[in-house]
């Protein structure tokens, strides 16, 4: 009975020594990985790669949860990564409000989705895409409009400097309400249109009887 209860607790001692050795091994390993995460999160963090930095430093912790370092430089990544999620909301923003000013939509319309994307919850580049759909829509309406209804445009000046141009526009919108500015597809020039037609028939009429009213000669051009 004695050398029973010797052998069992030889037994439980071996036991533990081999508990104690993995559980050594174990810590080691895991201390290990945890030292070789944080080296690669801090060289991602060094190349500014913070996303992936804050990955490895979250990997980092859950090995080591008792350590505050990785936790600390999350937190730090996080404000670095909102920081520049600002400013390159702004700068998007920023591009979007100058397109849309110079009526480049389609410019306009890709940097206030990029807006949108970085910060969903802000209204203002949603409001000013809505805004700028409608003035397509619009834009779209009047292109068709003058596909169909006024192909054929009464010229009566020409002009290299768009300023020349524009001093027409003034004295013709005294007689000619309709009259425009149109650029040329020939040669680039800035055209006076002084009215237009839906067909070549109507346009060629309205020169033979108005082509003496005027000083200048006076044609038809088709858009």
């Amino acid at each position: 009975m004695l050398q029973s209860f010797f052998n069992s607790k030889k037994t439980i001692s071996l036991s533990l020594f081999f508990f104690l050795l993995f559980s050594s091994f174990l810590f080691l390993s895991c201390n290990t990985e945890y030292k070789t995460t944080l080296k690669k999160a801090e060289q991602l963090l060094k190349e500014k790669k913070y996303s992936e930095a804050k990955i490895y430093f979250t990997k980092a912790f859950k090995l080591n949860n008792k350590e505050k370092y990785p936790q600390g430089k999350i937190k730090e990544i996080e404000k670095l990564l909102t920081k520049i999620n600002d400013s390159i909301y702004l700068k998007n923003i920023t591009d979007a409000d100058v397109f849309f000013n110079n009526k480049e939509y389609k410019k306009a319309k890709q940097a206030y989705t990029k807006a949108t994307q970085l910060k969903p919850d802000e209204e203002y580049s949603k409001t000013m895409i809505d805004e700028i759909n409608q003035e397509i829509n619009t834009q779209n309406k009047n292109n068709l409009n003058n596909t169909d209804t006024h192909k054929y445009q009464i010229i009566a000046g020409s002009y290299r400097i768009e300023s020349g141009a524009k001093r027409a526009k003034i004295e013709f919108l005294k007689t000619y309400e309709e009259t425009k500015i149109i650029t040329s597809r020939w040669n680039g020039n800035f055209l006076v249109s002084i009215t237009s037609f839906s067909t070549i028939h109507k346009a060629y009429n309205f020169l033979e009887k108005n082509r003496s009213l005027f000083n200048q000669e006076i044609w038809v051009y088709r858009k």
